[in-house]
């Protein structure tokens, strides 16, 4: 049983007002385990959270890439102890969706972290059936970035990629990373990657990618590379209408462009006649579904994704505003920042 009573979190009251606070620690109801965590990533979504970019009901504790130890499991599939990632999203599974198979899309589902309390407090209970027990040899802190994982899996489904293909990935942050190792998995003759960031050049060709171009200088360069003609996916990985209007023009007559960034719904114009000239898919991905956590874990299991070098930064749950900042400043040499508690 849990040894306190007790819990800090840090607690969203309002927009900007985040701070550490003393509460209960949940209890467990039918079908639920007891998790206490022991890290948590931040995402670029928290950050819009964190400012009420995004509306929630507060108060509210952020965090959905969760990590942590099973502290107590009545049904006793788990024992005590266990390392564990936790699955953010919560379904009904009697929804239309979700009678469909898409539980990530489905009409009762909540969120951590969003639409209910996530891995910024020290422990959460959660459907027994929403933590899968953690390789060996993936340390905690690193573990935070299969959350972001399973969605680069989710989206990669629905484009259609064959071996041989060039992919262009805008943005080489933690999951223009993942993309790009995926892409490598699936057979890519050459994977591109752009940033405005010149300090990743490096990193990011030990990880995939066969071509680091600066952003703003990419255009003629893909084009050389790939024949004049386009790459065949572009995804853009920053979320953006001036880095989706450069997927369109940076794809081939034919090709898909991958919107994996959430553009914010008031944004600008498209380019929607290059898009109908050159007949291009466009395609949108939300989120994962359980498959996709169990496909992620294969992945890590066989040491087919390199996840370390991803994490660049820990800091305790007391700084969770400062890593807030951290993660918005365009200027440091940042990926994934994550949270350590303390219990």
């Amino acid at each position: 049983m849990v040894a306190t009573s007790v819990m800090k979190a840090q607690v969203l009251r309002g927009p900007d007002r985040m701070e550490l606070e003393t509460l209960q620690v949940p209890r467990p109801g039918p079908g639920e385990v007891l998790v206490r965590v022991t890290h948590c990533g931040i995402c670029g979504s928290d950050v819009k959270y964190y400012h009420g970019s995004v509306p929630l009901q507060y108060p509210r504790i952020l965090g959905h890439e969760i990590v942590g130890v099973v502290e107590a499991d009545e049904s006793g599939r788990l024992r005590p102890g266990t390392r564990v990632v936790v699955d953010p999203m919560v379904y009904c599974g009697a929804c239309a969706e979700c009678q469909d198979g898409l539980t990530h899309l489905c009409a009762n589902g909540r969120l951590a972290g969003m639409s209910a309390d996530g891995g910024f407090g020290e422990y959460m209970a959660v459907p027994t059936g929403n933590v899968y027990p953690l390789p060996d040899h993936v340390p905690n802190s690193v573990a935070v970035t299969v959350q972001p994982l399973t969605t680069c899996v989710h989206s990669q489904r629905l484009v259609s990629f064959f071996p041989g293909d060039t992919m262009v990935v805008l943005g080489m942050g933690v999951t223009g990373l993942l993309h790009a190792q995926l892409a490598r998995l699936r057979g890519a003759r050459l994977v591109i990657g752009v940033d405005v960031a010149t300090w990743k050049r490096d990193l990011v060709r030990e990880m995939g990618v066969d071509e680091f171009l600066e952003a703003g200088s990419e255009l003629e360069r893909v084009r050389k590379l790939t024949g004049g003609r386009g790459a065949d996916v572009v995804i853009d990985a920053v979320g953006s209408v001036p880095t989706f209007a450069r997927s369109i023009e940076l794809v081939r007559p034919g090709g898909q462009v991958l919107v994996f960034g959430t553009i914010p719904a008031t944004s600008g114009e498209l380019p929607f006649y290059q898009m109908y000239y050159k007949e291009v898919r466009v395609l949108f991905s939300r989120a994962h579904r359980p498959d996709d956590f169990r496909t992620a874990l294969r992945l890590i299991e066989r040491r087919q994704v390199e996840l370390e070098p991803l994490v660049t930064h820990v800091l305790p749950l007391a700084r969770a505003r400062e890593a807030l900042a951290l993660l918005e400043d365009p200027q440091a040499p940042r990926l994934k920042v994550v949270l350590e508690h303390s219990v």
